[in-house]
């Protein structure tokens, strides 16, 4: 506030508003109203804020029954939330343990077997003998294909079951 004549007197306003201000003083500060248009900003707004102030000092109404059931409804769905949560986090902890411990499996059977490869001689390919892939002998004809089937029957060499 800038008015110089009111400027320490802004609790006279107040008391204005209250009703509390001495005649002489009031019909005084009434004329100073009339002339000064900063005061009356300042007066109106004492009045708009005034109930405001009280009314957020005075003591709240005891909550109805209607309010304890929205509360305790709202703490039941919040519980019943948390409660959804730390399953699912029970479920991922549980998967992220089994997925750890399978990449670890994997990691050592990779190396496992990488060393097993390091570790075992390479022969070249102009060292590997021939007999080792030598062709079969094949029959020349049909009686001599019975006959090697005849031979390689388990009761033709003695290990038969007796049939």
């Amino acid at each position: 506030m800038t008015c110089k004549a009111y400027q320490h007197r802004v609790d006279e306003l107040e008391d204005h508003l209250q009703g509390q201000l001495a005649a002489a003083r009031s019909r005084e500060l009434a004329a100073h109203l009339a002339a000064c248009a900063e005061c009356r900003e300042a007066l109106a707004l004492a009045s708009l804020s005034g109930p405001l102030l009280r009314n957020a000092l005075q003591p709240a109404a005891a909550p109805t029954g209607a309010f304890w059931t929205r509360l305790l409804a709202t703490l039941r769905a919040e519980q019943e939330k948390s409660a959804m949560a730390d399953r699912r986090g029970e479920f991922a902890g549980a998967l992220e343990w089994l997925s750890w411990r399978m990449a670890t499996a994997a990691v050592l059977a990779t190396v496992l077997l990488a060393g097993y490869v390091i570790t075992q001689p390479l022969q070249p390919v102009a060292e590997l003998r021939p007999e080792v892939f030598q062709e079969p002998d094949h029959p020349g004809n049909e009686d001599e294909v019975l006959v090697t089937l005849a031979s390689h029957r388990p009761e033709a060499s003695g290990g038969g079951n007796g049939r």
